[in-house]
């Protein structure tokens, strides 16, 4: 998670990287310590969607770039709604069980295309 703040930093020079690397060290601080999953699923989320406006924000339409930051965020929102669904009823629907594996193919790929997309500005 801390690597997807730091790969986005540079993007804006007004970026407060001291606040951003403590917010992620302290979450994780508290996830670590007190192993509430909670504050893992906060860190990870608010993560997401900071890189998703970075990435949103920083593109100038009709690009790869924008092209990838759209396909990426859209593919990690079906994703986490697949996970959702597979954590919330699974139970009921035993099919669902494959919505896990589905959630990981899904969000690794987004993760890469949202990150491709800020490797491109960079160019």
């Amino acid at each position: 998670m801390l690597l997807f703040v730091v790969t986005t930093l540079d993007l804006y020079k007004n970026t407060k990287r001291k606040f951003l690397i403590g917010y992620n060290i302290s979450f994780l601080s508290l996830y670590l310590y007190f192993k509430i999953y909670d504050i893992f699923l906060f860190l990870f989320s608010s993560q997401v969607i900071y890189l998703i406006y970075i990435s949103y924000i920083s593109t100038e339409k009709n690009t790869l770039e924008r092209v990838l930051a759209i396909a990426g965020s859209s593919m990690f929102v079906t994703s986490k709604l697949l996970w959702d669904l597979e954590q919330n009823f699974c139970d009921s629907f035993p099919s669902f069980k494959w919505f896990h594996p589905i959630w990981h193919l899904l969000s690794g790929l987004s993760g890469y295309l949202i990150l491709k997309s800020n490797e491109l500005l960079y160019e």
